[in-house]
């Protein structure tokens, strides 16, 4: 009887092909070792490159085309006749005229209202030598409402053989016009000392404010020495008063009380000089 012999799969020697799979690697199913693909790299950072180029050229065409067509919006808005200004209101102005403020600012009866750059034209104003501070606002569709504070002259002052307007500080403002021309102490300093231009100041402000008998506005002319004493002459009574600006509060109260006790006693019209000196008052009379 003859013996069935069986396979043995244990001893068979067999070559099973196993490939497996990844996204992106194959494997050689002989000695299973990645099989070699070829290299995509520079093309694909080429495709890229040229994708995020074509979006970058998309959204400069995007802006400008934008920036065109708001250009022309706005030159449509502007042009149309709605807009016209027709309005202006000015406040604030005492020297200066109306006209002479629009001029300034070069600003247009009839000329569209949004076409007026605000910032630009109180610059404008602001560079007017007479204009301290400004304001404008505008009001749709045709109004401009402008509000004006203007420097106040309190001197003249000569300079190169002219005569200038200045303020409370003696710091020029314009020079004199003859037909707007308004009348103001002459103010003269011998000194270079700041110090007495803000003890100036500050005795303007003080008489200013105050109730005083004594006008500082009517004044022929007014002198600072060098030793900061403060010369005030009035041609129309002929007097002069005199006092230090280092101690002008003390000294010109103690005038204003020999200057009330003049009057009471009616022998002011006699007095051609005040003078203060430490804590007296001293008067020189006519001959």
């Amino acid at each position: 009887m003859k013996k069935k012999i069986l396979p043995s799969y244990a001893n068979t020697k067999t070559t099973k092909k196993k490939i497996t799979k990844t996204k992106k690697k194959f494997v050689n199913v002989r000695n299973n070792e990645p099989r070699k693909i070829p290299s995509t790299g520079k093309f694909s950072s080429l495709k890229i490159l040229l994708k995020k180029g074509s979006i970058l050229f998309l959204g400069i065409c995007s802006i400008f085309f934008l920036v065109f067509i708001l250009t022309k919006a706005y030159h449509g808005i502007t042009n149309i006749s709605f807009f016209a200004l027709n309005n202006v209101h000015i406040t604030g102005n005492t020297r200066l005229a109306n006209t002479d403020i629009l001029k300034y600012g070069n600003i247009n009866l009839g000329q569209n209202t949004l076409s007026i750059p605000i910032a630009k034209t109180q610059q404008k104003l602001l560079d007017a030598p007479w204009i301290e501070n400004v304001s404008i606002t505008r009001k749709l569709p045709n109004e401009l409402f402008i509000d004006i504070t203007e420097r106040k002259a309190y001197f003249w002052v000569q300079q190169d053989k002219k005569i200038y307007y200045a303020d409370r500080k003696g710091e020029i403002i314009a020079a004199l016009s003859p037909e707007k021309a308004t009348f103001h102490p002459l103010l003269e300093i011998d000194s270079t000392n700041p110090k007495y231009i803000i003890l100036l100041e500050e005795f303007l402000q003080y008489m200013e404010s105050s109730y005083t008998p004594i006008q500082i506005a009517d004044a022929t002319w007014i002198k600072i020495t060098p030793s900061g004493r403060l010369e005030i002459f009035y041609e129309n009574t002929n007097k002069h008063i005199s006092l230090s600006l280092l101690e002008w509060k003390k000294h010109i109260q103690n005038i204003i009380n020999a200057w009330l006790d003049l009057v009471r006693y009616n022998e002011l019209e006699e007095i051609l000089t005040i003078r203060a000196i430490n804590n007296r008052v001293w008067v020189e009379k006519k001959d």
